[in-house]
């Protein structure tokens, strides 16, 4: 599975992706406290609940916050503590093979689209905005565009050929512009369906 190998080549990246899965960690192990809090009493005072808009409470009690009845940020506890041994592993100097960097993409696509699901779910339906999911919100992101760039400076990269080659280059081409332009639709998106919310505390 792991070869020992030179110290990689990005190392700005992959400090910018523990830097990003130990956010996702806190904020993962936060909700889990304050999940357990509420369900051993209902009536709890959560830190994060600031008002009706930008509330915890609300958004861990949804459907959306459980995965047949086991909370989301259990899932985040175990992927981001995997994200960041393998990080740390990379940083140490250590060669994944092609097998694991396939499962390491493949998850950190899941949870990107499973990110979004949740965001769209918490905007347009629930109509809140809790500040640890929103941590996630700018992390995730972020750690799927390292790992992206990790990989395609290993030797695995290197082997791909014809349209396989053509997509990782394009990807790395265009993941900055996608990120800022994936940014500054999220804040625009925040700033327009909670127009009348942000007016009233200027008002």
């Amino acid at each position: 599975m792991i070869k020992q190998s030179t110290r990689i080549r990005l190392p700005i990246t992959a400090i910018i992706l523990l830097l990003c899965a130990l956010l996702g960690f806190v904020a993962s192990f936060v909700l889990t406290y304050d999940k357990i809090a509420l369900l051993k009493d209902p009536e709890t005072a959560i830190s994060c609940n600031i008002n009706p808009i930008i509330s915890c409470t609300s958004a861990m009690s949804s459907a959306p916050s459980e995965i047949l009845g086991i909370p989301n940020s259990l899932f985040g506890l175990i992927a981001y503590t995997a994200l960041i041994a393998v990080t740390a592993l990379l940083l140490l100097g250590n060669k994944l093979n092609a097998a694991t960097w396939k499962l390491i993409l493949a998850v950190g696509v899941l949870g990107t689209l499973f990110v979004h699901y949740l965001i769209i779910q918490s905007l347009f339906f629930l109509h809140i905005i809790c500040p640890w999911c929103f941590a996630l919100w700018i992390a995730t992101p972020i750690m799927l565009a390292c790992l992206v760039r990790l990989f395609s400076k290993t030797d695995h990269a290197t082997r791909l050929s014809g349209r396989k080659a053509s997509m990782l280059a394009m990807i790395n081409t265009y993941t900055t512009p996608a990120l800022v332009l994936w940014y500054t639709s999220l804040a625009v998106a925040i700033l327009l369906l909670f127009w009348d919310f942000w007016a009233s505390l200027l008002a």
